[in-house]
C-alpha cells in the first residue's frame, strides 16, 4: 500500500437550518432530548482540529409563535451564543403552546426568513456567489408525516429553492409514544395525497427532488446518527481509495467511519493501544504535519498481486470480508 497524493477535504460542507415543530404531541421531555444531542454533535464539531466538519447552523421554533431561536451563522465562532440560545429554548414553555398545527402561511414565512438569513449572512462572508455553500433544510416533528408533509410542500411552492440541496422531515416514534402503524405513509401514499397543491410541474418536480422522509425509531440512537452525518465529508470531487486489477483502475468513494484521534483537541491527553497488555508510554510522539492537517487525506493505492475465482472459496471466507467479484 503506498501514499500517491493528498487531497483535501471538508471543503464542500453544507449549511444547516433546522425546523423545530413544538406543536402536539412535541413535549418538553422530546425538546430536552433533541438539544442534548444538538449540544454534543456541536461540541465535537467545535473541538475538533483542522477545516470544520460543520461551519453554520440556524434555528428556527415553529408553533403558534414562530421564532428564530438562532440565525444562521458560524457555529465554532459564536459556540458561547449558541449554548445560551440552545439553553434558553429548553427553559422556557411559551413555545410549548399544545397547539395540533400551525398555519401554512406562517411556515412560509419562517422558510422565507431563513432564505434571506442565508443570502444576507454568506453575501458578508463570501465574495464570490457561487463558493457559497448549499443549504440543507431539516424539519422535526411528531405530527403525522401526510399532514406535515403536504403543508410543507404547499410552503415550499412560493420560495425560491435555488440554493437548497435537500430537505429533510425527520418524524418517528422518538417524539411521542402515542405513535402507531396508522399513521405511518409509504411514498406513494404521501404522493397521492398532496396532489393538486403543484400548478408547476417543473416546480413539483424539484420539491420532489430535494424533499426526503425519514421515520426515526423509538430510541435516541438514530438520531445521533443523523447528526454524526454532518461530520462526513461531502466533497464528490474526488476518489478516496484506488484498487488497481490487472489492467482496470478501480476509484472508490470511502465514507470515515472513525475520527482520527489527533484530530481531537485533547488528543495529547490519552493513547491508544492495539494490544492492551503494553506497557503506555511516558510521552506522546508527535504526530507529523500532515497528519495534524486534517484538512487533507491520502488517497491510497491497493494493487491486486493475484485473482481467485469466486466459485472456489468458501462463502463462509469471504462473509464480513469486502471483495470485489
Amino acid at each position: 500500500m503506498e501514499k500517491l497524493e493528498w487531497r483535501e477535504a471538508f471543503q464542500r460542507q453544507p449549511a444547516y437550518y433546522l425546523f423545530l415543530d413544538f406543536t402536539t404531541p412535541m413535549s418538553v421531555h422530546n425538546l430536552n432530548t433533541i438539544c442534548k444531542v444538538l449540544q454534543d454533535i456541536t461540541a465535537l464539531s467545535v473541538s475538533l482540529k483542522g477545516t470544520q466538519r460543520f461551519s453554520d447552523l440556524g434555528i428556527y421554533a415553529l408553533s403558534s409563535k414562530m421564532k428564530c431561536i438562532f440565525p444562521i451563522q458560524s457555529v465554532r465562532n459564536n459556540y458561547e451564543k449558541f449554548k445560551f440560545s440552545i439553553e434558553c429554548m429548553q427553559n422556557t414553555n411559551i413555545l410549548l403552546t399544545g397547539k395540533e398545527t400551525f398555519e401554512t402561511d406562517q411556515l412560509t414565512q419562517s422558510l422565507q426568513d431563513a432564505i434571506q438569513q442565508y443570502e444576507t449572512y454568506y453575501q458578508g462572508a463570501i465574495q464570490h456567489k457561487e463558493e457559497w455553500p448549499q443549504l440543507q433544510v431539516i424539519f422535526f416533528t411528531a405530527q403525522l408525516a401526510q399532514k406535515f408533509v403536504k403543508c410543507v410542500e404547499e410552503s415550499l411552492t412560493s420560495i425560491e429553492l435555488a440554493y437548497i440541496c435537500q430537505i429533510v422531515i425527520l418524524r418517528g416514534r422518538i417524539f411521542t409514544s402515542s405513535f402507531n402503524s396508522s399513521g405511518t405513509k409509504s411514498d406513494s401514499q404521501l404522493r397521492s395525497s398532496s396532489q393538486g397543491i403543484f400548478d408547476n410541474e417543473e416546480k413539483e418536480s424539484i420539491i420532489r427532488s430535494v424533499l426526503h422522509v425519514i421515520e426515526i425509531e423509538d430510541n435516541s440512537y438514530q438520531l445521533e446518527s443523523m447528526f454524526k452525518c454532518w461530520l462526513h465529508d461531502y466533497g464528490t470531487d474526488s476518489d478516496h481509495l484506488r484498487i488497481i486489477v490487472d489492467k482496470i483502475v478501480l476509484r472508490c468513494d470511502v465514507k470515515e467511519c472513525l475520527l482520527n484521534a489527533d484530530s481531537l483537541s485533547t488528543a495529547s491527553q490519552f493513547f491508544l493501544f492495539p494490544n492492551t497488555n503494553l506497557s503506555q508510554p511516558t510521552a506522546r510522539v508527535n504526530p507529523s504535519s500532515k497528519q495534524l492537517c486534517v484538512g487533507k487525506v491520502p488517497v491510497y493505492t491497493l494493487e491486486a498481486i493475484s485473482v481467485v475465482k469466486k466459485e472456489g472459496l468458501c462463502e463462509s471466507l469471504l462473509f464480513g470480508h469486502p471483495f470485489v467479484a
